[in-house]
């Protein structure tokens, strides 16, 4: 769910959901950031009627494995995106720009940046 470069996400991992914002990229370098605000939610199904019922539109679901790493003060997550379309790349996160600059140099050598391009694909599989 979407509003400009803002969206809503609802998450489920086994018994568990949750909702989350995420804030536009600002993205300087190889490095973007954004904020992220989690909230625990009981309800999904309910939790999207309440998004709808305020205007927020569904735009795309997915079904994601991702595998965690630890490194340092960082986060080095694969993430395989199996449905609608299969898609994997990595993600680092951390606290800061420093941790998340730091894992990507150990893995330079082998990984390559991503940009908008890599997730065209995901917009043929937008609801309308």
């Amino acid at each position: 769910m979407k509003t400009a470069e803002n969206f809503l996400r609802i998450r489920t991992k086994k018994e568990k959901s949750e909702l989350t914002f995420k804030s536009g990229r600002d993205t300087k370098g190889k490095v973007s950031e954004r904020t992220e605000i989690n909230v625990p939610i009981e309800n999904p199904k309910n939790m999207q009627k309440i998004l709808n019922s305020l205007g927020f539109k569904l735009i795309r679901k997915n079904k994601t494995i991702r595998e965690y790493f630890l490194i340092d003060d960082a986060e080095l997550v694969i993430v395989k995106i199996i449905e609608p379309v299969n898609l994997e790349f990595v993600e680092i996160e951390g606290k800061t720009k420093d941790n998340v600059e730091f894992v990507a140099r150990l893995f330079d050598k082998i990984l390559e940046p991503v940009g908008k391009d890599y997730f065209a694909v995901l917009d043929n599989w937008k609801i309308e």
